[in-house]
């Protein structure tokens, strides 16, 4: 097949023998791809600092149908983040959310989606390096949307009633559906109605917005937030996800 050029973010970067790389990008037009870069360890090599986690770029590379690897030709930097990624619980946290982007989204899946949230979380992130935590919680919000893994927090899961508009909440039920506590009938988990509010804005409003708002919540609704969407991450994987942040 031909050259294929497409603007993307650079997820992992590992060592392959004694100077190239493999390279695992979330990209706007081709999902989730895996490269080999030959020569990118090598000293004066043209890919430069290009293939470093979390660094948007103009991806090049060819591909065969019979490969998974596809074949990287050209990377270059559209936009850096190498001073945010310095601070070590923003790189884990972005490891994590990295690994969690991976593990929804299969390799060669085009949607376009997934690259504009992380784009736009980056981006809050680089103007709000304190909110990391509540940018890793918008990112596990939308990676569970649009895996369709998250469920209606603005309707009961069984009778379709409005959520939020009684004192306690809703419950989360075992099939992960939110639902109303006449439906629920003591079973569940409990979410109160700042916490829907809460996911609820977050799928209307764009991350930067968010993580302000978010951070000026009482720390008993923020803690809410966090457990409820590891919850949600766990039933949908079977499992705890990996790496895991500290900060998430």
């Amino acid at each position: 097949m031909g050259l294929i050029e497409t603007d993307a973010i650079v997820l992992r970067s590992i060592k392959l023998g004694e100077a190239d790389k493999i390279a695992t990008a979330l990209t706007s037009q081709e999902g989730v791809v895996r490269g080999v870069a030959r020569g990118a360890r090598r000293l004066k090599s043209r890919f430069g600092a290009s293939l470093e986690p979390f660094t948007l770029i103009r991806l090049s590379f060819f591909e065969k149908e019979t490969r998974e690897l596809v074949t990287i030709t050209g990377a270059k930097i559209t936009k850096s983040y190498f001073d945010l990624t310095r601070d070590d619980s923003v790189f884990v946290t972005l490891e994590y959310v990295a690994g969690l982007i991976l593990e929804f989204t299969p390799l060669r899946a085009p949607d376009e989606r997934f690259f504009r949230m992380l784009k736009a979380c980056l981006e809050a992130l680089a103007e709000s390096p304190g909110e990391v935590t509540w940018v890793c919680r918008y990112c596990e919000v939308w990676i569970l949307k649009l895996a369709g893994f998250l469920p209606d927090s603005t309707k009961c899961g069984s009778c379709r009633k409005p959520l939020g508009r009684e004192p306690g909440g809703a419950a989360l039920n075992s099939g992960s559906n939110f639902e109303c506590f006449d439906c629920a009938d003591s079973r569940g988990i409990v979410i109160s109605p700042d916490a829907l509010s809460m996911l609820n804005t977050a799928l209307k409003t764009r991350p930067g917005s968010w993580t302000h708002e978010a951070a000026r919540k009482d720390r008993e609704s923020s803690s809410e937030v966090g457990k409820l969407l590891r919850i949600l991450i766990a039933r949908a994987l079977g499992r705890e996800p990996l790496p895991r942040s500290s900060n998430a």
